[in-house]
């Protein structure tokens, strides 16, 4: 068995935002795996208990916090919270994200600000309070935040996706200023992962003929993965960028699309077995 001193985030600790399910608590598991304590933080107390056990299954200490991203007093009861338990923190992951119903015409104000404060102003706070923590403390940390490829790719939600954006260029100004202090601020845009169901490959929950990639949604864990190595020394000399996890989704335009029957013919006239997931127009 690996050593324990061996693991990348061994004697570090994580503070892991929406880690109640989903991607959020594959990555309180891949970073406890990984050798860190974890703070879990959610406004979903029903299943935060699941992932501190998970968390706790890989021989590390997990604390369980429930908090709203759009309140100031969360943000600091988390951080405070990480302290008094943990004594430092090394990595924060801003996941919690939430969008709500309306496109345009139909999103309402107190929708857009519900959704703007979770999704942007909350992260903003939390990763200036984890920054001013890790400077005094004289740690060089890493802020990873979960955007989404609506940030580019339009989905009728635009509050949501505008948020998304300004997460991403919040990063870019991070990464800039907090670079000096050796700390390091990078984002995920994640697209077609699986939250539902047997999240594993092989499961028919996964199969996805729209994406490109291997025909099925992303896993969580796959995000889990990419996080860990943004918050390790593996990536070191990276900061200030957003790394898109889709399968090409985001990459299929109308174009490619609808030149896919030409495609597959085109290859059947090379000798190769025709792959063109998703459907033909």
């Amino acid at each position: 068995m690996e050593a324990q001193t061996s693991l990348p985030l061994n004697g570090q600790v994580a503070i892991v935002t929406g880690a109640a399910k989903g991607i959020g608590r594959a990555l309180a598991i891949k970073f406890a795996q990984a050798g860190a304590d974890v703070l879990i933080a959610d406004i979903d107390q029903n299943e935060m208990p699941a992932t501190a056990r998970a968390v706790e299954a890989t021989g590390r200490r997990a604390q369980v916090i429930r908090a709203d991203m759009r309140l100031e007093a969360d943000i600091d009861a988390m951080v405070d919270t990480a302290l008094q338990v943990f004594g430092r923190i090394d990595v924060v992951v801003n996941n919690a994200g939430i969008n709500a119903p309306g496109g345009f015409l139909g999103v309402s104000r107190q929708d857009i600000r519900s959704v703007f404060d979770t999704d942007l102003i909350g992260p903003f706070f939390l990763s200036q309070r984890c920054a001013r923590e890790m400077i005094t403390l004289g740690i060089e940390g890493r802020i990873v935040c979960i955007s989404s490829i609506h940030s580019v790719v339009p989905a009728y939600c635009p509050h949501y996706s505008a948020a998304k954006i300004g997460l991403e260029q919040l990063v870019i100004d991070m990464a800039l200023e907090l670079a000096p202090y050796g700390i390091r601020a990078n984002c995920i845009r994640p697209g077609g992962i699986a939250i539902r169901g047997r999240t594993e490959i092989g499961s028919p929950d996964v199969s996805n003929p729209h994406i490109p990639l291997e025909g099925r949604s992303g896993l969580p864990t796959e995000v889990a993965e990419l996080a860990l190595f943004l918050a390790t020394d593996a990536s070191r000399y990276i900061t200030g960028t957003t790394v898109t996890i889709d399968g090409a989704l985001s990459r299929m335009t109308y174009s490619a699309l609808t030149r896919r029957k030409t495609l597959a013919r085109e290859q059947e006239n090379l000798g190769f077995p025709a792959r063109i997931p998703g459907p033909i127009l």
